[in-house]
């Protein structure tokens, strides 16, 4: 019999003994009743809760009275088949359970360590047959990983640093234009106008960090342009006007990440940097690009500009930004007029507010608006003026609508002072057919003036394919509808461009 088993058995016949020491006659009267109750306390064991009469599944400890009954068999009930849940318990009887469930326990843990025992032996015996039956292979492997040990030591010793990383681009442009009606730059007249142009490009670019937190990047460009005919000139298509060569030096960008009092800012600056480039949330979502007028127009060479996160929360963050800008020759006079802060300096500065959160079930959209102020010293100063208002929003996780509008005034010191206007819009699908892919459509105007109103108005209509080949090599693919090109009367143009652009 069980510790619990006899305590619980002794438990009633302790209760007796008061009941010996009684009146003889009070023990008569009450012996019926004791042996009763002695028989009513003789232990079970039970292998089953169903062998309790009163426990049932509504019982709110029934799931952890079932676990010790048939887990553990560490709880008896009594000869009667009942378990008396309801009955109080003393702390002998608990100490007597506890034990008994901890025995259990023991037992049981003892049990698995001599499996697990038996099983580590086994897998020993195992692995090692393994071994002696692959010996020649794992010889060869070591040898491989001691000269890949070698080749990192080498390159790390070599590498140009552990910071920096370069990149490389190479895109080739291959367009074919085609105009009946559009007067030729170079001869003025108008005919036939349709040729291949071809254009090449090279652009090697380093990013380094110091902080981690920072980056400071430059590049250097090369380009060479072997075109077929004087009319891309007019509308700036795919970069492609020009009949000659060049290798430049890209200048440098630094951009860090500063907190201000618990509010996130991002400083940038360098002599690549244009009064735009600071400027957060000017960019749509259309991911086309052959024709490059679209949207705000930048200014400047050299810059500064930060923007900084005034509010952030479920529903998006919202950002001021603000940049200054110089043209980059005046920027190295030296000239008591010139230079940085110069009077006779081209120069531009813009402010901005734009907002970027979610929308239409939490996907990606953006809102900024934009004020642009440039001034162009010249034999007629002019001052332009520019409200930008940009907006996008992702209706799936795939496509997107994005668009920007932009109306300025211009103030020359003598003469006229017209007012102009831009805007597009455009379509944009991720994963467009295949993974990878994606394709777009846009509509829209380079800058034009609307006091006084132009009669012709330049207008491009752009459909665009990018074939994503690998991580390293894609093909976007350029189809653009042009009329009143240069906003020429009757000047109306087709294009098409092929771009292969390898990255690594």
């Amino acid at each position: 019999m069980k510790p619990f088993q006899r305590l619980l058995v002794a438990a009633p016949a302790a209760a007796l003994l008061p009941a010996v020491l009684a009146p003889a006659s009070s023990l008569a009267n009450e012996a019926q009743l004791n042996l009763d109750s002695v028989q009513g306390y003789s232990i079970a064991q039970a292998t089953s809760i169903r062998d309790f009469s009163d426990v049932y599944p509504t019982d709110w400890a029934y799931q952890a009275l079932s676990e010790l009954v048939e887990t553990y068999g560490c709880v008896s009930g009594f000869g009667d088949g009942s378990f008396r849940g309801q009955q109080p318990l003393t702390r002998f009887e608990m100490a007597a359970v506890l034990s008994s469930c901890l025995d259990s326990i023991s037992a049981k843990v003892d049990a698995m360590g001599e499996e697990m025992k038996m099983s580590s032996m086994e897998d020993m015996d195992t692995l090692e047959r393994l071994v002696a039956s692959f010996e020649e292979e794992l010889i060869t492997l070591k040898g491989s990983v001691d000269g890949l040990d070698a080749k990192v030591s080498e390159l790390e010793d070599s590498q140009f640093s552990t910071t920096t990383k370069a990149s490389f681009e190479i895109a080739t442009d291959f367009v074919y234009f085609a105009s009946d009606d559009m007067a030729a730059k170079d001869a003025g007249i108008k005919e036939d106008n349709s040729g291949l142009a071809l254009s090449s490009e090279v652009e090697i670019a380093f990013e380094t960090s110091f902080t981690g937190s920072d980056t400071l990047s430059f590049s250097l460009t090369g380009d060479l342009m072997s075109q077929g005919n004087n009319y891309l000139d007019s509308g700036d298509f795919y970069g492609v006007a020009g009949d000659e060569g060049s290798a430049d030096f890209g200048g440098f960008a630094y951009e860090t990440n500063l907190d201000l009092g618990g509010m996130m800012t991002i400083l940038t600056l360098g002599t690549d940097v244009n009064d735009l480039d600071p400027i957060v949330g000017l960019g749509t979502y259309y991911g086309g690009g052959g024709y490059d007028d679209f949207g705000p127009g930048d200014f400047g060479a050299a810059g500064i500009g930060f923007s900084v996160e005034l509010l952030s929360s479920d529903v998006g963050a919202l950002t001021a930004s603000a940049s200054y800008a110089i043209d980059g020759a005046a920027g190295a006079d030296q000239g008591g007029e010139m230079g940085i802060f110069g009077e006779q300096t081209d120069r531009s500065g813009v402010l901005a507010l734009s907002w970027e959160g979610a929308l239409f079930g939490g996907n990606d959209a953006l809102f900024t608006v934009a004020y642009q102020n440039i001034l162009e010293n010249g034999e007629n100063d002019l001052t332009k003026g520019y409200l930008h208002l940009v907006a996008g929003a992702y209706f799936t996780d795939t496509i997107s609508l994005s668009g920007s509008y932009s109306v300025g005034k211009w103030d020359y010191d003598r003469g006229a002072d017209p007012e102009s206007a831009q805007w597009m819009i455009g379509l944009n699908m991720d994963d467009a057919i295949f993974p990878g892919n994606s394709a777009g459509l846009a509509y829209g105007t380079p800058e034009f003036t609307t006091d006084p109103e132009t009669d012709d108005v330049m207008q491009v209509l752009e459909l665009y394919y990018t074939f994503s080949v690998n991580d390293n090599f894609e093909i976007p693919i350029y189809l653009d509808f042009i009329s009143n090109v240069g906003h020429q009367p009757n000047a109306d143009a087709f294009a098409i461009a092929v771009r292969p652009t390898l990255t690594f």
